[in-house]
């Protein structure tokens, strides 16, 4: 598995922030998360990288933040590998 790296951004808006993910694949990719507060957030993913189900240390994220977090991929990404 590979490393994944996440940070976030655009901390004083209060409609949430942007999520960054890079691998050490160098995936790179950003996706805005809305309905969250950071703190939560950042408190959320330390929780997951600990061990921590992710549906259980993020449970009011969408499935699709979820998987952005996994594996760095977006909506529209998917939908185009994936179709």
């Amino acid at each position: 598995m590979s490393n994944r790296y996440h940070a976030l951004t655009d901390l004083n808006n209060p409609e949430g922030c942007t999520v960054h993910f890079w691998s050490n694949t160098d995936h790179v990719s950003e996706m805005q998360f809305t309905g969250i507060n950071w703190m939560d957030l950042r408190k959320g993913i330390a929780e997951w990288k600990n061990g921590k189900l992710i549906q259980d240390a993020l449970p009011t994220l969408t499935t699709n933040q979820r998987e952005f977090l996994l594996t760095g991929m977006t909506p529209e990404e998917w939908k185009r590998v994936f179709g």
